[in-house]
């Protein structure tokens, strides 16, 4: 096992969350460092480099595995996935079943819901939005007020 669950608890949500603590050395965490919060075990895999950090959550059946980071204030929740070497940072929220993988990254305020994929090495900053059925991928950094859903972007730089 690579962390526990400690007893100390808040809510978020109107959902009891619990601090976690690594049992061991691992990517750029040591033993004994806190983490994040999860409310039950399989929020955050025991395998590979995933971690959360500070005060970002991962509940319900949110799902953080490989080597992806939830870190400052972000969240997963509902069915969502946080998978691959992905990133969650600030204040960023990703529910429902959305997914986001590969190297991609969402920052700021940024949300992804629905059925949404965030993947590549795709950013969606500040206060973007991606839901449905949207595919966001490849190397554009989305800003606000981008808003994207029930299509594909997958945009591709060739200088």
């Amino acid at each position: 096992m690579k962390y526990e669950i400690l007893n100390e608890s808040r809510i978020v949500d109107g959902r009891k969350v619990y601090r976690i603590r690594s049992l061991k050395d691992f990517a750029n965490v040591s033993k004994g460092d806190l983490g994040g919060w999860v409310e039950r075990e399989t929020n955050l895999s025991q395998q590979g480099d995933c971690w959360i950090y500070g005060e970002a959550v991962s509940m319900e059946n949110a799902v953080v595995e490989n080597n992806a980071k939830l870190m400052d204030s972000a969240i997963a929740y509902g069915d969502a996935m946080v998978l691959d070497n992905a990133v969650l940072a600030d204040r960023s929220k990703i529910y429902e079943v959305a997914r986001i993988y590969d190297k991609a990254k969402m920052l700021g305020d940024s949300r992804a819901y629905g059925k949404a994929e965030i993947f590549g090495h795709s950013k969606l900053l500040d206060m973007s939005r991606a839901f449905r059925n949207a595919w966001v991928s490849h190397e554009e950094n989305f800003k606000r007020p981008f808003l994207c859903y029930k299509q594909s972007l997958q945009y591709h730089n060739n200088g």
